[in-house]
């Protein structure tokens, strides 16, 4: 499989510039894949965007946005990075190694946190990693990697929600008995949050929030 059959898709949120380093990032893979930017607003006026590289507009919301931009995708499969991701050499080749030995399912990449947080964001980062290859429940910023058929068959995120649309899908992935593996690159993304509301206490707020969140889409195929 080409990286031509790759749709990159990338929510943006309103006033966020992040997205600008990204795109400069994925050059290392040149024109081949197509590359969807989903905002809730036009794109800046001096933007030159590339040939492979599309602006869209939806609603505001992450999982209306990355549903937008699959709707979008011509590709077979997608991957979908956050717009405050910092991609690695590994990251990059692990993406092509993926498509080579292409499966039907989910894959996900490492997660670090950059270096403007908290030291412990360290140990953040290690846990995430932990509970990602042990319980298989990564969190949307380790940048899912997923079949466009698989994709559209869990009828993609649920934009009902006001957070927490990545561990529904994985839940919902789980129960379909789809794969869900974990890729050898690591992706990088912001340690903001840890320094502007303190480490302790965003980290006691993201167990929680995990845990509650995981309960909730449970109970909803229970539901169901």
């Amino acid at each position: 499989m080409q990286l031509s059959n790759l749709s990159i898709i990338i929510p943006v949120a309103t006033h966020d510039n992040t997205w600008k380093v990204l795109l400069n990032e994925l050059e290392l893979f040149g024109l081949e894949p197509e590359i969807i930017i989903v905002g809730s607003e036009t794109a800046p006026q001096e933007t030159v965007l590339p040939s492979n590289v599309r602006w869209e507009i939806s609603k505001p919301g992450r999982a209306i946005q990355m549903n937008t931009g699959a709707r979008l995708a011509k590709g077979q499969v997608f991957w979908f990075v956050h717009s405050d991701t910092v991609l690695s050499r590994d990251s990059v080749e692990s993406i092509a190694c993926y498509l080579n030995h292409h499966r039907s399912g989910l894959a996900y990449f490492k997660l670090r946190f950059a270096q403007d947080g908290p030291l412990l964001t360290r140990l953040n980062a290690g846990m995430a990693n932990l509970r990602s290859r042990i319980f298989k429940l990564p969190f949307g910023d380790q940048g899912f990697v997923i079949d466009t058929m698989v994709f559209k068959q869990l009828k993609g995120f649920d934009d009902t929600l006001p957070i927490g649309e990545d561990l529904d899908f994985i839940v919902r992935l789980h129960a379909a008995e789809f794969e869900c593996r974990q890729l050898p690159g690591y992706l990088t993304t912001s340690a903001r949050r840890y320094r502007q509301q303190g480490w302790l206490k965003t980290t006691l707020r993201h167990v929680w929030l995990t845990c509650k969140l995981t309960f909730e889409a449970r109970q909803r195929l229970v539901i169901s």
